[in-house]
This record gives structure tokens, sequence and C-alpha cells, in this order.
């Protein structure tokens, strides 16, 4: 700035002064950072309007209310939208994590999510928080609760990646909700960008099921396609009830298609039929097909970005 202002203006100016100015322009581009925590309120307010059922909590330090002052603490977002696509679609495996924001006033971004039957990551809720402790996750962990009517929890699996901020955090949160650029925003304009890329997804996601040729996922038919060569391999042997023993090369298997298990494990954790299974099934002309689970099938996925993030006003509202 001070080389161009000497070259073309002739103009001597201090560094001090060119900071200042700096500051003053980087402003108003982007909106004041200090300014964007005053207009939290009303920018959930306005999220609560235009998305009636979205769930939008907002923290402030009691202590600083007492010498009159307010300073913010955390905000939690969960759309309505997203609330009912898992509860429509999708397996009740959520998935934790948090990563570093790197703006002029620091924090953490945690994030619940989910994936789809195409492995595609799907935000639930996100909150901004001041420090990423065992308080702040409780806090979280009890608001994603509430919103999804969780009770005490029965049914529902949490994972979390537990290594240090140091060692590296789950992919799934710069893929999905915060590409860099977003981390040096001001709050509520990095609050805008996840919105806006989570309602593009939810309408993307929802027109590539458009193009399936089967009634299930493109990237389980595969494997089912797999399986299914693998178990032309397999020999059978019954035992004129529910077990079945299925030899595949070396290994040894037994199958229970009333209990849809087998003892390699595949059916059980994946609910896609194993090769074991699968030879099974055709012995007793069951069309192994019809055995994968629902939550692979277009029904589910279509049901699970039916719904969508409504758009939200401006600033002047």
């Amino acid at each position: 700035m001070r080389g161009e202002l000497e070259n073309d203006f002739k103009l001597n100016v201090t560094r001090s002064k060119l900071k200042r100015a700096k500051v003053m322009i980087l402003e108003k581009l982007d909106g004041s950072f200090k300014d964007e925590y005053n207009k939290l309120e009303a920018y959930g307010q306005e999220l609560r309007l235009s998305n009636p059922g979205s769930d939008v909590a907002i923290n402030i330090s009691k202590d600083a209310l007492k010498e009159g002052k307010k300073r913010f603490l955390r905000l939690y977002i969960y759309f309505q939208a997203l609330k009912l696509g898992f509860k429509s679609g999708l397996r009740p495996l959520i998935g934790l994590d948090g990563t570093f924001l790197k703006a002029k006033f620091k924090g953490q971004l945690l994030v619940a999510m989910v994936q789809d039957s195409m492995n595609q990551f799907y935000p639930l809720a996100w909150a901004v928080v001041d420090k990423e402790t065992s308080r702040t996750w409780s806090w979280f962990v009890d608001l994603l609760k509430r919103s999804l009517d969780l009770n005490n929890g029965a049914g529902v699996t949490f994972i979390s990646d537990m290594q240090k901020p140091s060692q590296g955090l789950l992919d799934a949160v710069s893929t999905v909700l915060l590409d860099a650029h977003h981390r040096h925003m001001p709050i509520i304009k990095m609050l805008e960008n996840i919105m806006i890329k989570v309602m593009e997804r939810l309408a993307d996601y929802e027109g590539k099921a458009m193009s399936w040729t089967d009634n299930f996922s493109p990237l389980y038919m595969k494997l089912y396609h797999d399986y299914r060569e693998i178990s032309h391999v397999c020999t059978l042997n019954f035992n004129g009830d529910n077990g079945y023993e299925i030899i595949e090369g070396k290994d040894k298997h037994t199958v229970n298609l009333e209990k849809k298990r087998c003892t390699c494990r595949l059916w059980n954790l994946s609910g896609i039929p194993c090769p074991h299974a699968i030879k099974a099934l055709m012995h007793e002309k069951i069309e192994p097909v019809t055995q994968i689970h629902w939550w692979y099938s277009k029904e589910a996925y279509l049901l699970t970005y039916k719904y969508k993030i409504q758009p939200v006003r401006g600033v002047q509202f």
C-alpha cells in the first residue's frame, strides 16, 4: 500500500496510518467482527422465522452480564429440515468432531453428522463455542438429544475421534462444513456460508438419486454383486432346520437365516447379505437382494434429502 501511494499519488503515509486504514477497509468488506457477535440474537431469531421448528441456542456469559457487559459464549444451530431428514432415512449412528476457528476471535466449531447410503456426510447440527471441553461437549450433546428427542439415547450410537487436535481431526469437518477460507470470516458470515453449503448439498444429493437404476444405493449394490460372485465358489451343507454350514476355501462359516446372522459378521454389521448368507438364501429360493437393509434403499435416500433448508433474509432484517 505504501509503495503504491508513493508511486501513484506521491504521498508519504506512515505505516501506523496504513494499518488503521487497512483495518477499516476489511471491516467494511467483511463486517466488524465485534458487531457480528452483537447481531447474533437477531440472526438466531431470523433463522427460527425462516425455518420453523429449527433449534437455535445462544449463551451469554452470566459473569459478564453482572458487570454490565455482554460476552458471547456458545451458539448451537439445528435446522428443522436436517432433523426430518435424519429421522426419515438415516441410520442412528452419529459422529461428533470439532475443529479450531482461526478468526480474529478464536473458538471451536463442534459438529454432529451421519453418513447416508452413498457414504456421503450428512450434517446434523453445529455449534460455535469458546473452548472444546467436556463441559461444552456436554452442552452440545444435551441440545442434540433434545432436538432429536433421543430420551436416554437407546438405539442411537455415537462415535468420535478422540485424537488430540494437533494429531489431526476427521476430514468430514473441513469437507462438509468448513472450507479453509471460512475460518477467517466474522461469525455470522461463517454461519451463513455453512448454511448455504448445506442447503446446496441437500438439493444436489437429492438429484443424484434420480440416476439410480436399482432400488438400492449403487455403492452398496456393487458390494452386493461382489459378494454374489464369491458365493458361487462356496459350498453348502444344510442341517434341515435353520442352520447352514458354508465352506469358502479353507474357511467355514455358519449362517442362521431366521436371525440374519453369519459367523463372518459381515451381514450382522453392514446389513448386506455376505457371500455365505447369499449362498444359503439362494438354496431357500429367496432372492438375496431383498434382504439388503432398508437404510441402503433409494426410498430411504430420497426421504433423507426430501426436506430443505429455507432461505434466510439479509442483515437489514
